[in-house]
């Protein structure tokens, strides 16, 4: 066991020259020397990577699906460092500026595609909703007014969760059984986004649930609710009006 931590504790031998050209530690590590640790960095998540997917590909049919996500979890770390030392140097490599500053823009880069991910996630979830409330005979004119509710369902995290790691269909039944509308399941599976849910045995998604659960109007998560009616634009537009905080500005803007 000594003997093992003797060798890891040794300085690998690439870095022999960099320590040298560091002088006595107090300079910064010069920009070959952050090029072979970026190098260093990106195979070793990269061979850690390959290990959890080789881990994966040899455990058995009967695995803990906990298991599972513990190993996915760790596979995306560990790509995504490995993507983000690549990223290094290649700024490096090309004479970027500070890796700090690199590393904070790649990061909002991530946050944005994210961000951007979501948007259109809940978009595909609001036109849904939309074509429901269509089937359901709700009148063309509120159409505007339930869509605009399922949005901001959508948008708030609080309400339903992180909605862009749900599938699409379990969102659209939460949705639908706030907005005390009842969507035509089994029209709804013949959309192509549902098979590919369905295909993809996404957890959580309503096509997927037991034939012996019960229930008789497919599959709607949670108890039944009393029929919400989104509020009307007159009435949104009312409320706003009606807003202290704005009415304390506009007050101030009028002297």
């Amino acid at each position: 066991m000594s003997g093992e931590t003797a060798a890891v504790s040794e300085p690998h031998d690439s870095d022999a020259p960099a320590w040298g050209a560091a002088g006595e530690g107090c300079a910064a590590p010069s920009r070959e020397r952050r090029l072979r640790m970026l190098d260093r960095l990106a195979e070793a998540g990269l061979e850690i990577a390959l290990a959890i997917e080789r881990r994966v590909k040899d455990a058995p049919p009967d695995q803990p699906l906990a298991e599972l996500n513990a190993a996915a979890m760790a596979y995306g770390r560990a790509a995504r460092a490995t993507r983000l030392a690549i990223l290094l140097q290649e700024q490096l490599g090309q004479g970027g500026g500070d890796p700090q500053a690199v590393a904070r823009q790649a990061e909002a880069v991530r946050e944005a595609a994210l961000a951007a991910r979501k948007t259109a996630h809940i978009g595909r979830a609001v036109r849904i909703v939309e074509r429901v409330a269509m089937t359901c005979q709700i009148k063309p004119s509120r159409i505007g007014d339930y869509a605009y509710a399922a949005r901001e369902r959508l948008d708030d995290d609080d309400i339903y969760g992180l909605v862009a790691t749900r599938p699409l269909g379990e969102l659209v039944a939460l949705v639908c059984r706030d907005l005390g509308l009842k969507p035509d399941w089994d029209a709804l599976a013949d959309e192509a986004w549902a098979r590919a849910e369905i295909a993809s045995g996404a957890a959580g998604s309503p096509f997927l649930k037991d034939d012996d659960e019960e229930g008789d109007d497919g599959p709607d998560p949670g108890a039944a609710r009393p029929a919400f009616r989104p509020p009307t634009f007159e009435e949104r537009l009312r409320a706003v009006a009606q807003d202290p905080a704005i009415i304390a500005a506009a007050r101030t803007d009028t002297g």
